[in-house]
């Protein structure tokens, strides 16, 4: 029997420096193009890929300290075929949809990174995604895709929390939005799987 070929990234760190956001950045709603490329979080392009393996949250702050987080997806839509405009051929420009996926709010635990590494004995790393919430669009992206997304909460400060979306199905990308709760910065880690 032979084994699937399946590519993975490496966990890698979301945000090159922490956030302090006190609020969500992100909304569902329609981007342009110009709009979209000015969204203040990096977007993680999925093409090529199939599975939000897994995210985590790690930050700084007291044990238990609490990080909001909402995993946004991205749509493009965009125009199948050049029309007549003005006695030429066009292609109107694309449209991006933001469709929240699902939220929940991670706990900071007793373990941290090690000096001067990705994460580091200064960061705290969240052993549970807390309670998660699928919002309408994301319970329809799993009913159609036959993937049922996975929250991992490990006992208390015992091994890293994480959410993963075996199949994300059609999406082009995602945004991580995160902002504070007890915690005085956050930021993520992610990987994507073929």
């Amino acid at each position: 029997m032979s084994v699937p070929s399946t590519r993975q990234t490496d966990l890698q760190r979301y945000l090159e420096t922490n956030t302090t956001a006190a609020n969500f950045v992100l909304s569902a709603g329609y981007k342009t193009a110009a709009e979209f490329g000015a969204l203040a979080l990096p977007f993680i392009n999925m093409e090529g890929f199939r599975s939000l393996d897994q995210f985590s949250i790690f930050g700084t702050g007291a044990n238990n300290a609490t990080v909001p987080w909402q995993l946004v997806m991205a749509y493009k839509i965009a125009d199948a075929i050049p029309r007549v405009i003005n006695g030429g051929l066009a292609v109107l420009p694309p449209l991006y949809e933001l469709k929240v996926f699902a939220s929940g709010t991670a706990v900071l635990s007793s373990l941290v990174g090690v000096d001067g590494c990705v994460i580091d004995d200064g960061e705290r790393i969240a052993d549970s995604m807390g309670t998660v919430t699928l919002t309408a669009w994301g319970t329809a992206m799993q009913q159609m895709f036959q993937s049922t997304p996975v929250a991992f909460n490990p006992a208390d400060d015992s091994a890293r929390a994480f959410y993963g979306i075996p199949d994300a199905g059609s999406v082009l990308g995602f945004f991580l939005d995160l902002k504070l709760g007890t915690a005085t910065a956050a930021n993520a880690l992610y990987r994507l799987v073929t």
